[in-house]
């Protein structure tokens, strides 16, 4: 049965619904239920949001990252429903962020390749990430890490601001190559800074 079988003259959404539909007025349907389909015609999910699957959450969380990323693959080769629904915890979407920030981080020579994953977030994973970091380890570790290559940046900023700018030139050139593209890019989100123009000015901005 659909929800409205008014058509489109039938009904009003904004005043009533006269139709047969599961909207309108049919005593057997006195409550609606939106659903969410979380498998595939061949797998169809039957199970349900609740205690059962926070408590599986929770004994995920209590894991060592390590043991995680084990319990994760595996989640992933073999119980799609099981993984979707972990995805549903904001906990778990922010470790995953987390796991994939350490990979990226791991393979560059960067002092600001954390700020610079964590920059480049979406606001709701921003926040995600910020909430976890108060209650699981590996959040809070990463975290903590932003922060420090933030305060970092700030200081490099306050030495563009003193005269003659000899600090900022010398502290620029003990910066990997990596550490000025990844803070490069961080600037594009800060035009304020006006730290390409500075780069470029002084021969620092990498080829």
């Amino acid at each position: 049965m659909p929800l409205c079988a008014g058509g489109e003259d039938g009904c009003d959404p904004e005043k009533d619904h006269l139709c047969d539909g599961i909207l309108g007025k049919v005593s057997a349907y006195e409550e609606v239920h939106l659903l969410i389909c979380r498998g595939t015609l061949e797998n169809i999910a039957h199970t349900t949001y609740g205690q059962e699957a926070e408590e599986l959450v929770l004994r995920f969380l209590k894991l060592p990252h390590e043991d995680r990323v084990v319990q994760w693959e595996r989640i992933c080769e073999t119980d799609e429903i099981q993984r979707y629904e972990m995805l549903c915890f904001p906990q778990v979407s922010a470790w995953l962020d987390v796991t994939a920030i350490r990979g990226y981080v791991d393979s560059r020579n960067s002092e600001f390749a954390v700020m610079e994953c964590v920059t480049g977030l979406e606001q709701p994973s921003f926040d995600e990430l910020r909430n976890a970091a108060l209650t699981d380890a590996p959040c809070r570790d990463l975290w903590n890490e932003y922060e420090g290559q933030c305060a970092s940046v700030g200081d490099f900023l306050g030495l563009l601001e003193k005269p003659g700018q000899r600090a900022a030139g010398e502290r620029w050139a003990e910066f990997s190559r990596e550490s000025r593209e990844d803070l490069l890019r961080i600037a594009q989100l800060h035009p304020e800074w006006k730290l390409s123009a500075w780069a470029e000015e002084h021969g620092g901005r990498p080829d």
